[in-house]
């Protein structure tokens, strides 16, 4: 052979020089068969019963959004409903007592934007509207099996300070736990006196109505939980598992092998 030929056949990784099966061989290949299955079998278990991998995310809000959040009156007299930003002026929608409206909301710095809720005063109560989340929450009875329900928080008159997560499941069965968002709110104040200038609606308001006023987190959260077990990664695992252990394999045949070859007769 040339020096090309003995330099390509050092070079080329997947050549295979022929071997004579023997005892040794084949103990080994039966010792390797064993050891592959229990730790495949150990790493399925494994992969079952570890914890589901979640990551947790707090982004600025000003990069995000806009947001859309379900609003529903809650004063008996009914509401007023708007939404202006200084950039996207909005027109005052009067809603009913019990209906609902997808309010689009983002973080501003400007304190006169956001959502805005009027309705008449009422002495029983300061609730005057409330915000739809789909919580997780499995100890309650009405959780479905993931763990997850429609809850309505109410929102009393005053300025309300509006945290917004966003959580994506993998591993939830049903499409309400997949993609869920949430909206926990602050009260800055209980002050429910119309700000002026902070909705379109003060041509429409009456002086002894009350403002409900939502300003969004500079933060807010994205949580994501994947399927700690996936079928391409175990298999993967499993293979590679299997090509170690024949490595190993092959250097103790090659030991007693090469001992054979050697030893004094």
């Amino acid at each position: 052979e040339t020096c090309m030929s003995h330099f390509l056949r050092w070079l080329d990784a997947y050549k295979v020089e022929e071997r004579r099966p023997d005892k040794v061989g084949l103990f080994v290949t039966f010792v390797v068969l064993p050891l592959l299955l229990a730790y495949c079998i150990f790493f399925l278990y494994q992969s079952l019963h570890a914890p589901d991998p979640v990551t947790n995310e707090v982004l600025w809000a000003t990069g995000e959004g806009p947001f859309s959040m379900p609003v529903r009156c809650e004063a008996p007299g009914g509401c007023l409903f708007s939404n202006s930003y200084q950039k996207n002026p909005s027109d005052c929608e009067s809603v009913a007592f019990q209906e609902e409206r997808l309010m689009s909301f983002a973080y501003s710095t400007n304190s006169l934007d956001g959502p805005s809720v009027l309705s008449l005063a009422d002495s029983s109560t300061t609730t005057i509207a409330s915000v739809l989340s789909e919580t997780n929450m499995p100890m309650m009875e009405e959780a479905d099996s993931d763990g997850t329900f429609l809850q309505w928080t109410e929102l009393l008159q005053g300025t309300v300070l509006m945290t917004y997560v966003h959580t994506l499941n993998r591993t939830a069965r049903h499409d309400i736990g997949k993609d869920r968002e949430e909206y926990f709110p602050l009260q800055l104040n209980s002050d429910g006196s119309l700000i002026a200038g902070s909705t379109p609606c003060e041509a429409q308001a009456a002086a002894e109505m009350r403002q409900v006023r939502i300003r969004l987190h500079p933060a807010m959260t994205r949580i994501k939980v994947e399927d700690g077990f996936n079928v391409w990664q175990y298999i993967g695992t499993c293979s590679g598992q299997y090509a170690a252990l024949l490595s190993w394999g092959a250097l103790v045949v090659a030991v007693i092998d090469v001992y054979r070859e050697y030893r004094p007769h």
